[in-house]
């Protein structure tokens, strides 16, 4: 539950993204400013395993939202190798 989360590892969603809270009425804006938030994880390259975060992740959960930096993964397209970026 959000509750237990420690309360200075979470971000408000619209505070780091104003873009996302596009067409959010104006006296909707705060209530979606409080509920929209995540848990912060600081992550350190060249790699890392998604398991520990999806195990501590609610059921339910939406995935990553980059707020600084970007994500690349190597897939295989075909016989040749790729970078797909995320973010």
């Amino acid at each position: 539950m959000l509750t237990q989360l420690d309360p200075r590892h979470l971000v408000a969603l619209l505070d780091a993204d104003p873009d996302i809270g596009v067409g959010v009425p104006a006296d909707e804006a705060e209530l979606a400013r409080s509920r929209a938030v995540a848990a912060v994880m600081e992550l350190e390259p060249p790699s890392w395993d998604t398991a520990p975060i999806a195990a501590r992740a609610e059921a339910g959960w939406l995935g990553l939202f980059v707020l600084d930096g970007l994500l690349i993964r190597r897939v295989e397209v075909g016989k040749r190798p790729a970078c797909e970026l995320f973010g």
